[in-house]
């Protein structure tokens, strides 16, 4: 299955007790606050989904624990490459122009391996067409907010949101919550 497409549109923090807002979990303690907050904040919240996450959510079979570590996964291994894409969206290009920047890539990558081993230029691609435009239109919206997403939970607020409310312990959606940050701190950090 495919990684589950991202939609920021929400950016709603907490505040910390001298009133500035938790941008970043730098000072001691931010981490379980923030973590114990949006543990709640996205049980009671009501985010929507986008298209492309309702079409996603409708082949996905497992439970909200196994949609929170699909969201941490993916993102995790994804986020340098994602990074990158957005980077080719700020200079302009579109999906046909991105794919043949990086169709050389793919194919020095699999001149080696055996047919069975190989993905498919759509799967080295890790986004559609379809989610590669509508990052544009996110991109275009957000302008530059976009730098101001740093929490690693951002992209998948939506999922995260129709996951733990479905959760109705505060200290097992806290668990879920912090399993996703580490989750998504290990595979980004490979």
């Amino acid at each position: 299955m495919s990684a589950p497409p991202r939609y920021l549109i929400d950016f709603t923090v907490p505040k910390r007790e001298d009133g500035s807002d938790l941008l970043d979990c730098t000072r001691a303690g931010d981490y379980e606050i923030y973590v114990h907050w949006l543990a709640d904040y996205l049980h009671t919240a009501d985010l929507q989904l986008s298209p492309l996450q309702k079409e996603w959510l409708e082949r996905f079979s497992g439970g909200p624990s196994d949609l929170i570590f699909e969201c941490s996964d993916s993102y995790g291994y994804a986020a340098a490459w994602l990074e990158d894409v957005d980077y080719h969206i700020s200079e302009g290009l579109s999906f046909k122009d991105f794919k043949e920047l990086v169709e050389p890539m793919w194919r020095e990558e699999n001149e080696d391996l055996d047919s069975e081993d190989r993905r498919s230029l759509e799967e080295y691609l890790g986004i559609t067409e379809a989610e590669y435009n509508y990052r544009i239109f996110e991109i275009e919206q957000l302008g530059d907010d976009i730098e101001n997403c740093i929490h690693a939970d951002l992209p998948y607020r939506s999922l995260l949101c129709h996951a733990l409310r479905r959760i109705s312990s505060h200290d097992e959606r806290y668990h879920e919550m912090d399993r996703y940050f580490r989750n998504f701190t290990e595979n980004a950090s490979k």
